[in-house]
């Protein structure tokens, strides 16, 4: 009964350890549970010694495996974020104007900035308009299909159009985005 009690505190501790990993990694906790990782490492090596029945064995053997994968996945995310390496939340990516670009009320800087710019690519003479001018036109075409439809949004994408370079325009229904 006793190697049964000990197998069910290591099994709540080593749920703790994880929660406690995960509330550092979240930033939640200031310092890594170093403590209680220690302290169920010699509790796995006390009890893998002291136990007798087979079930129990068994039973530590799959908790111990678990602690093991954890500890490689926490010493791994620990290396990752001393050296830096830790993915981080990086901007949103650049629209696509070949697969499109939803805008609202006025088209931004960035969906402008892709448009132009791939437009220029493909056909020189663009670039007699100014970026802001094209930018103006952009919004101007917008407000004239949200007024026209009574949508909030409006498609802009690029295609290919016997072989020019086309911008073509739709209304965004509120299902869709």
């Amino acid at each position: 009964m006793r190697a049964e009690k000990q197998l069910s505190d290591l099994q709540r501790d080593l749920k703790t350890l994880r929660i406690e990993y995960e509330k550092y990694f979240n930033g939640a906790n200031e310092l890594p549970p170093s403590e209680l990782d220690t302290r169920l490492r010699y509790a796995i090596r006390d009890l893998r010694t002291s136990l007798r029945s087979s079930a129990d064995n068994f039973r530590l053997t799959s908790l111990e495996a678990q602690y093991n994968s954890y500890s490689e996945l926490y010493r791994r995310r620990l290396r990752e974020r001393e050296e830096g390496s830790a993915r981080r939340a990086s901007a949103p990516p650049k629209p696509d104007p070949m697969s499109g670009v939803i805008v609202g009320a006025n088209v931004g800087s960035d969906a402008a900035e892709s448009l132009y710019s791939r437009l220029c690519l493909d056909s020189p003479e663009t670039r007699r308009v100014s970026p802001e001018r094209f930018q103006k036109y952009l919004n101007e075409h917008a407000a004239k299909i949200r007024e026209k439809t009574g949508c909030q949004k409006v498609s802009f994408r690029l295609a290919q159009d016997n072989g020019k370079l086309r911008l073509k325009a739709r209304p965004v229904r509120s299902g869709s985005s």
